[in-house]
C-alpha cells in the first residue's frame, strides 16, 4: 500500500488544495494520506465523504528547542482537544498581526491602503498570510494585475512573514491533551551534523517520549535516509515518512506526491503506523 504522511496545501503555503491533493492521490492509488499544514488542521474539518483515501489528521508545528527552530509534526490528534484549540486561536492572531504590519509597511513606503472590507473579506476567506497573500490582496485591491508584478513592484523587499513557534515542552503537552503522536520532521534540513541531530532526538526521546523520527523525507539525501533508519532501528525509534510535497506556486516542483527520491513510499517501509492503528 502506498502512502505518504507529509503533504502541504494552500491551507499554508502549498500550490494546490486539499480537492486537487486528494484527486491526485486517487490517481495514484496513493491509499492513506496526511495533511500537514503549518501551524493550521482547517484541511482536517472539512467533511469530504470519499472511501478512496484514508485522511489521518496531520499539522507541521513550528518548535523551538534551546538554540534550534524545529519543525515537529502532530498526528491522529483530536480535534476537541482544548490545547489545540488554543494553539489554533493563538496562531490565527499572530498570523494577522504580521499581515497587518506588512500592510502598514506598505503603506508608508508605497503609499498603499487597502480598503477596510476588502481586507476584512480576505482574512476571513484564508488562513495563511505569508507574501504570496499579500501579493493576491494587492492583485485583488488593484494595485497590479498579478501576483508577480506585486512581487516586484512592492513586497520582494518584505521579510516573509514569520511563522509562530511554540516551546517542545508546550507541543508535548498539546500531543498528551490531544492524544497525538509527534514524529521529528527532516532532521537534516536544519544544518546540523548527524551526531548533533541524534544527541537532540535521544535527548528528546528521554524528557518527552518522542518516539517517531521522519526518517524518509526529500529533504534528505539516499546516505542520510540509511543512516537515520539504521539509529532509529538502533534506539528503538518508529519510523514515519513523506513526500514534503508543496506544489508551490510559480515554482517547478520537486517533491511529489506519494513519493521520495522518486520512489513511491511503501507502507512496508515505516514503522510509526503500529501507533495510528491504535
Amino acid at each position: 500500500m502506498y502512502v505518504d504522511f507529509h503533504i502541504h496545501t494552500t491551507y499554508s503555503d502549498g500550490g494546490k488544495s486539499f480537492t486537487q491533493i486528494l484527486d491526485e492521490c486517487i490517481q495514484k492509488n496513493i491509499k492513506c494520506i496526511s495533511i500537514t499544514d503549518h501551524n493550521t488542521y482547517e484541511s482536517c474539518k472539512l467533511k469530504i465523504q470519499q472511501e478512496k483515501v484514508k485522511i489521518i489528521n496531520g499539522m507541521e508545528i513550528d518548535v523551538k528547542y534551546k538554540k534550534y527552530l524545529f519543525h515537529m509534526l502532530l498526528y491522529n490528534f483530536d480535534l476537541n482537544s482544548k490545547l489545540l484549540k488554543e494553539f489554533y486561536v493563538k496562531n490565527r492572531k499572530h498570523e494577522i498581526y504580521n499581515f497587518n504590519k506588512n500592510i502598514n509597511i506598505l503603506k508608508k513606503t508605497h503609499n498603499i491602503t487597502i480598503d477596510k472590507n476588502i481586507k476584512r473579506k480576505f482574512i476571513k476567506e484564508n488562513n495563511y498570510f505569508d507574501r504570496v497573500r499579500l501579493n493576491n490582496l494587492l492583485v485583488e485591491s488593484g494595485y497590479c494585475k498579478t501576483p508577480q508584478d506585486a512581487f516586484h513592484k512592492y513586497t520582494k523587499k518584505l521579510d516573509n512573514t514569520k511563522r509562530m513557534s511554540i516551546s517542545m515542552e508546550t507541543l508535548f503537552k498539546i500531543a498528551s491533551d490531544s492524544n497525538a503522536i509527534v514524529s521529528f520532521a527532516h532532521p537534516f534540513r536544519y544544518g546540523i551534523s548527524m551526531d548533533e541531530i541524534e544527541r537532540v532526538i535521544l535527548e528528546l526521546k528521554e524528557k518527552y517520549g518522542l518516539r517517531v523520527i521522519e526518517a524518509i523525507n526529500n529533504h534528505q539525501t539516499v546516505y542520510q535516509e540509511k543512516k537515520l533508519i539504521k539509529f532509529c532501528e538502533e534506539n528503538d525509534l518508529l519510523i514515519s515518512a513523506g513526500s514534503d510535497s508543496h506544489y508551490k506556486l510559480g515554482m517547478t516542483p520537486t517533491e511529489f506526491v506519494g513519493s521520495v527520491h522518486g520512489k513511491k513510499i511503501c507502507e512496508r517501509n515505516i514503522t510509526f503506523l503500529k501507533l495510528l492503528k491504535k
